[in-house]
């Protein structure tokens, strides 16, 4: 009597299955309720992802499908790699990046998961390195980079993510190493490098990335040491200077 109840109880649960077994799938991790996907197969609730070690990686929470608050990634020793902030029903997030020192690396704003606004990266001394703005993941407008004691290394301008207009290099006691102007990412126009003491070491134009026309090299005392002269990257032949 008691075998054939069992039984009885057994075949309804089997019955009931297709009706309620699969209309969401979910994980159980070390206690944990994880990785639900409804009726619909839209992500719900708090996800979280392992590396092979068993490991965190990473832990989150959806709501139909979209991401919502605060996702954090850690490195493999359990240290926070970053931490993803969405707002907008899942469109922008605020973001930080951290070396595994837990030092922050670099910080801004992601929308529809490409960079986008003003970001700034750091050394992991925690002295800045670069900082400026994106759009969809392009870099725009002015960008300044340092050296690692904050001095710094180089400005530039950006259009649609590459280097347009002004640019100049700084040595690393802030003295200027080489200043000229780029288009689509190629120098071109009137070009400076410069001596370590602060004199012009040498100057020329470049057309479309390639050195033309005469170019004067200086010594760095300042008087013209010879005379270059190109055409369309090609060098047709050199003048030394008399002392």
């Amino acid at each position: 009597m008691i075998k054939t109840t069992f039984y009885r109880i057994l075949l309804c649960l089997f019955i009931a299955l297709p009706a309620v077994g699969f209309s969401q799938t979910f994980k159980i991790f070390k206690g944990d309720t994880i990785n639900r996907i409804d009726a619909k197969g839209k992500k719900q609730g708090v996800w979280k992802k392992y590396y092979k070690s068993d490991k965190l990686y990473f832990t989150g929470t959806f709501k139909d499908d979209v991401k919502t608050g605060l996702f954090v990634y850690y490195y493999e020793n359990g240290r926070v790699m970053g931490k993803y902030n969405f707002f907008d029903t899942g469109k922008r997030c605020v973001f930080e990046g951290f070396y595994e020192s837990d030092s922050l690396k670099s910080k801004g704003f992601y929308l529809d998961e490409k960079k986008d606004s003003m970001w700034t990266f750091y050394y992991e001394n925690g002295t800045l390195s670069s900082t400026g703005k994106y759009i969809l993941d392009k870099e725009e407008g002015p960008w300044k980079s340092f050296y690692d004691n904050g001095i710094p290394l180089e400005t530039t301008q950006y259009k649609a993510g590459k280097k347009e207009g002004p640019i100049k290099n700084y040595y690393p006691d802030g003295k200027v190493k080489m200043e000229t102007q780029l288009k689509g990412g190629d120098f071109d126009g009137l070009s400076r490098f410069y001596h370590e003491n602060g004199k012009v070491a040498q100057e020329g134009i470049y057309r479309n990335g390639l050195r033309d026309s005469t170019w004067s090299h200086y010594t760095d005392a300042g008087s013209i040491e010879y005379l270059e002269f190109y055409s369309k990257g090609v060098l047709l032949r050199t003048e030394e200077q008399k002392k």
